[in-house]
């Protein structure tokens, strides 16, 4: 591994960071820092940061560094399979990518949105599945109450079955697209 990709690897540990240290300031690789920023989903005006950061010790980030390891990490986010994992996770997309880009980014991030959307949406029915299992194991349940909520509870898992081969459809359309599993 080289000296670049070791310092990017390490700067990439920085990530949730708001800011840099003085230190890190002083000795930051510029061009992996914009590779860095690119690839964590940074917006291009995420310079900023450290402008504000590195301003306060005395230090002024090479922009024209950092613009250049922005740019040329860029397409490496901005990967169908990158946006299909983002969209998995349910993470933001600022709208970065350039428009020859965008169009597959998307393509993958709206697919893997999808799949997030059914998974939370399972969620909340198993959550009501319980509530209903739960309701009619109450002592002080009617026979009446119980009946309507079972009727209810075939309504829930019979969504749950619905949904899920939502998911497994949507999961095979990515699995075809070469999409990393998102489980």
């Amino acid at each position: 591994m080289g000296i670049r990709w070791g310092w990017a690897l390490l700067m990439a540990g920085l990530a949730g960071c708001a800011s840099l240290t003085p230190e890190q300031c002083h000795q930051a690789d510029w061009y992996a820092l914009g590779e860095r920023d690119a690839l964590g989903g940074f917006e291009p005006g995420s310079i900023s940061r450290h402008v504000r950061a590195c301003g306060k010790a005395g230090v002024v980030p090479d922009h024209g560094l950092w613009r250049a390891g922005y740019q040329d990490a860029l397409p490496r986010f901005c990967a169908p399979d990158n946006g299909f994992r983002l969209g998995a996770r349910d993470a933001n997309y600022h709208g970065q990518c350039p428009q020859e880009l965008d169009y597959g980014f998307l393509d993958g991030y709206r697919l893997g949105q999808d799949i997030y959307d059914l998974r939370r949406r399972i969620t909340e029915v198993e959550g009501r599945i319980s509530e209903l299992r739960e309701s009619m194991n109450d002592e002080h349940a009617t026979d009446v109450s119980r009946e309507a909520d079972r009727h209810w509870l075939d309504h829930y898992k019979d969504e749950r079955r619905r949904l899920q081969r939502q998911v497994w459809d949507l999961e095979s359309r990515a699995r075809e697209r070469g999409y990393p599993a998102t489980y």
